[in-house]
């Protein structure tokens, strides 16, 4: 998938559902907004029973009746990526966290700030605290210059 698509169009016609927690599988499938941000998931459950047990609601599952009813959905608005390039200098730390703030907030997944947040911190402090060929990362004298 080179491009990002509208939607991904699941279509559930003649599906059985022996065991009911089995239709969670396309909550935890709709929340991989890593993968694909903003790209909704739309199930196609025909059949009532089944559509009462999809987790619908969530901003990124729409359970739909027909594969036609889904293709007419319109397209959500993309969701916008957030990319900057970090210079191993003092203070690209705080930078990544707060990027990492606003792409949670922009993709409205507030509970995932402080992890993000912190992967995003630490993925900027680690080549700052290894030796490498590249240019300082921090003041002079603090240990963390080459």
């Amino acid at each position: 998938m080179l491009e990002e698509p509208d939607a991904v169009v699941v279509d559930l016609a003649g599906a059985v559902v022996a065991e009911p927690p089995a239709a969670l599988v396309f909550a935890a499938a709709s929340r991989q907004a890593p993968v694909r941000p903003g790209t909704p998931l739309l199930v196609v459950a025909p059949d009532p029973a089944l559509a009462r047990l999809l987790p619908a609601g969530y901003e990124r599952v729409a359970v739909v009746d027909s594969v036609e009813e889904a293709l007419a959905t319109p397209p959500r608005p993309r969701m916008p990526s957030l990319s900057d390039t970090l210079l191993p200098v003092s203070g690209a730390a705080r930078h990544a966290r707060d990027m990492a703030t606003e792409a949670c907030a922009r993709w409205d997944v507030p509970h995932l700030i402080g992890p993000a947040g912190l992967i995003a911190a630490e993925l900027v402090t680690t080549p700052c605290r290894t030796p490498r060929p590249w240019p300082t990362c921090g003041s002079p004298g603090d240990g963390a210059t080459w």
